[in-house]
Formats: C-alpha cells, sequence, structure tokens
C-alpha cells in the first residue's frame, strides 16, 4: 500500500545518504521485487529470489543468494 511504499522509499533513501549498500530481505513476490527495483534498493533477498536451502547446499549457492537489483531487466522472473 502507499503508507508501506513511502515507508522504505524514506528508509533507502535515509541509507543511500549514509552511503549504505541497501538490502531488502523476505522479498516474496515480483510485485515486491520490481518495487524496491524502482525505489533503488540494491540487494534484495527472500522466497522470490529462492526457497530455502539445506545446510550442505549453501556453500554452492552462496555465491547468488543476494541478487544485485541494477543488473536486471525490468521483466526478471525467477524460475523455480
Amino acid at each position: 500500500n502507499s503508507d508501506a511504499r513511502a515507508i522504505v522509499k524514506a528508509i533507502v533513501a535515509m541509507g543511500k545518504a549514509l552511503n549504505k549498500i541497501i538490502v531488502a530481505e523476505g522479498v516474496e513476490t515480483q510485485e515486491q521485487f520490481m518495487i524496491l527495483k524502482e525505489l533503488g534498493c540494491d540487494q534484495a533477498q527472500g522466497y522470490h529470489i529462492t526457497k530455502p536451502k539445506l545446510a550442505t547446499e549453501l556453500f554452492d549457492f552462496s555465491k547468488t543468494a543476494i541478487i544485485r537489483l541494477e543488473k536486471f531487466k525490468s521483466n526478471f522472473k525467477v524460475v523455480s
């Protein structure tokens, strides 16, 4: 909703003003992903990016677990 969007926009702006990398956690939908990208969020993680992994799977997966949003086109879709 518009209140949540305004809060996220303010948090991203505050982080950028402090020269921080902004990481969104708990991204569950394509809509959330696209809004975060639009608002300038740098990275994201969550169920939309990938389902939870077993500890044994994390080592190989760790290089791609956080997605850099600026590298993706607006029609990015996650394939399960």
